[in-house]
């Protein structure tokens, strides 16, 4: 069985679950890159370190293209995410009878956008692919069904999915989480308007004014990194709160399992968050807001994290605060964090599951999980 994913580039993040691919289907998968990765992500340590066996950059020349659209021809199973109309039409004209979309959530900016050119064309593509194929779509957002069902197709035929970073082991996790730094908290990601970096400042200057001993660190850069300066400056958080600028992936994840406490504060348009994976690995305490897309397929609240609303004033507060108020609490969840990736939402068990799921369709036989990668999903 030949499968192929098509996407514009591989990342880091996507990398664990593509070795895993390639593992289980015997050394029959091909990841296709549409185009180059930008100067920026490539700044951040997103670029790969070493060439792939199964990577074929399609873009690089007349003949990676013609390699791509003959392995896409001869494929039995591909899955594809953002892709130009010309790759688009070598999917529709491929021999494969079962097509995986996958796909982050369509309405980030709100049900309106169902009315514009986007949503049209995204239905419009997934319409003409279910005239000759077999369709399913791979959600990277526990939001994209209720998407779908509003476009009016495809929300039937959704399955759990998203991004699977690296992750690790613990040779002894309870005694790795009881080693980390009580009431540290941690904030990562480009410091960006829609990542809402100002809402953990605003969190460090309550605490403090509530008597609560605490860190907080800030590992990132962007737009926003004057602003927030000027803001722990101005409320005098200068012994609290530290921003430290750009890390590479491998030390971001080393300060997760330092830290006690994770938070994740970035609004509808973030649409999975594969810090979520990263610091549940890392055995943190993570409190996320739940307009972010991985958070319901993640993290259960008050068992293995904190869920919280943005738009409730001081919700975000108070289960911080529960966290620092009960220290029991909190390292059962810690624990719970860790298990949850360790033994279902990491990239060899959706890999399995995966094939086994292309497997039973081209037997003709259906494969059901009841949780997890490649369950349903359903409509929230």
């Amino acid at each position: 069985m030949k499968i192929t994913m098509l996407s514009n580039y591989l990342t880091h993040h996507q990398v664990p679950l593509c070795d895993a691919l390639y593992r289980e289907s015997g050394g029959n998968f091909r990841f296709l890159e549409t185009e180059p990765m930008e100067e920026e992500r490539t700044n951040m340590g997103w670029a790969l370190s070493q060439e792939s066996p199964y990577v074929i950059p399609a873009y690089a020349d007349e003949e990676k293209e013609r390699k791509a659209r003959e392995l896409l021809r001869d494929s039995d199973i591909i899955v594809f995410g953002i892709c130009p109309d010309k790759w688009f039409r070598e999917i529709c004209l491929s021999n494969a009878r079962f097509v995986f979309l996958y796909s982050e959530r369509i309405f980030k900016k709100g049900a309106y956008q169902r009315f514009g050119f986007g949503a049209r064309r995204y239905r419009e593509r997934l319409e003409q692919l279910t005239r000759t194929k077999s369709v399913r779509v791979l959600c990277a957002s526990a939001y994209l069904p209720t998407d779908l069902r509003r476009l009016g197709s495809g929300y039937d035929r959704c399955l759990k999915w998203g991004y699977f970073p690296p992750f690790e082991r613990f040779l002894n996790a309870e005694e790795d989480i009881a080693q980390k730094k009580p009431c540290s908290i941690l904030w990562a990601g480009r410091l960006l308007a829609l990542k809402h970096p100002e809402d953990a400042v605003r969190l460090a200057d309550r605490l403090k004014r509530a008597g609560y001993d605490f860190s907080l660190t800030v590992i990132g850069d962007g737009e926003m990194r004057e602003y927030l300066q000027e803001e722990i400056d101005r409320k005098s958080l200068q012994n609290e709160v530290r921003i430290m600028g750009f890390l590479s992936p491998e030390e971001v994840r080393a300060h997760m399992r330092q830290a006690d406490i994770f938070l994740f504060t970035s609004d509808r348009f973030e649409g999975w968050g594969a810090v979520v994976n990263e610091s549940m690995n890392a055995g943190c305490a993570v409190v996320a807001n739940k307009e972010i897309g991985s958070v319901p397929y993640l993290i259960r609240h008050k068992q293995n994290g904190m869920i919280y609303h943005r738009k409730k004033k001081g919700d975000l507060f108070k289960k911080v605060r529960f966290l620092l108020e009960n220290p029991a609490a909190k390292a059962e969840m810690q624990f719970e964090a860790y298990n949850t990736v360790s033994n279902l939402w990491n990239a060899d068990i959706a890999a399995k599951r995966f094939v086994e799921i292309a497997d039973g369709l081209q037997r003709g036989e259906s494969v059901v999980f009841e949780d997890g990668p490649c369950s349903k999903a359903n409509v929230i």
